[in-house]
């Protein structure tokens, strides 16, 4: 869209759903997602618990549902078994909240970790 009033509009799920039906009825819109590395979580996280992905945007003060997906960048079963932590990767919809994050850190039950732009893009 060259509008964020255009962008809205579309957001607006009838308004979606009229706009894709005029246009193909197998198209669809994907918002934009904007994927980060968390470094050094403790493996005591669980990215496919969505109460602890709640916690952790309550804890960073972040809008509800910011999170759109996480996963671990290694493979649980490749891991040392002396591990205690790992870096994950999550996928949030707000560019402004990866940018603060990028900059400023995040807090995880309360340590300070950092997150970075994850530099390899999708094919």
């Amino acid at each position: 869209m060259l509008t964020t009033k255009a962008a809205s509009f579309l957001k607006d799920q009838h308004n979606k759903d009229s706009f894709l039906q005029a246009l193909d009825p197998g198209a669809i819109l994907k918002d934009c997602s904007y994927p980060v590395i968390i470094q050094f979580i403790p493996l005591t996280f669980d990215p496919s618990n969505q109460e602890q992905l709640h916690d952790l945007e309550q804890e960073n003060k972040w809008e509800e549902q910011s999170i759109t997906a996480a996963r671990w960048v290694k493979p649980p079963a490749k891991r040392s078994s002396m591990q205690r932590v790992a870096h994950l990767i999550i996928t949030l919809k707000d560019p402004m909240i990866a940018n603060k994050g990028i900059r400023d850190g995040i807090t995880l039950n309360k340590n300070k970790l950092q997150m970075k732009k994850n530099k390899r893009e999708l094919v």
